[in-house]
């Protein structure tokens, strides 16, 4: 149960990075344009995206682990570890999910591209971590 739900933990962190892809459309490169003008450079820019990208990422991956919590003690499942080193973990882990659609809708250039990119990233990364599903793909 633990390894099913840590799965599904990592799969709905992943998954709202597909929707994303407004970061990149042509109206914010108008935008990011301008606040090139005015002297907003595009490190600050691609800082602010990921922070935004990892404050929603983080926001899902609490709720589903406070959510296997709650689970966990008052029901009869037993999803979740009490670990007090989750929260730096799961931060990391958005931080680092967060730069890394950055990077796909960046290299894509163009929204649907990235979308289709970060879509197949999260298909293949949940075929990876089921195991009933590992074997026949592998």
């Amino acid at each position: 149960e633990k390894y099913l739900f840590g799965a599904f933990l990592f799969f709905s962190i992943l998954l709202p990075g597909v929707f994303f892809g407004h970061f990149y459309q042509k109206q914010s490169q108008i935008i990011h344009q301008k606040l090139r003008v005015v002297g907003v450079g595009p490190v600050f820019v691609s800082v602010v995206r990921v922070a935004v990208m990892s404050l929603v990422l983080c926001f899902f991956g609490f709720f589903l682990y406070f959510t296997g919590l709650l689970l966990t003690k008052y029901g009869t499942y037993n999803l979740v570890y009490r670990d007090a080193g989750i929260f730096g973990k799961l931060i990391l882990f958005c931080v680092a999910a967060a730069g890394l659609f950055h990077g796909i809708y960046g290299i894509a250039k163009s929204k649907k591209l990235g979308t289709i990119a970060s879509l197949w990233l999260v298909l293949f990364s949940f075929f990876l971590s089921v195991p009933s599903l590992r074997l026949r793909f592998c």
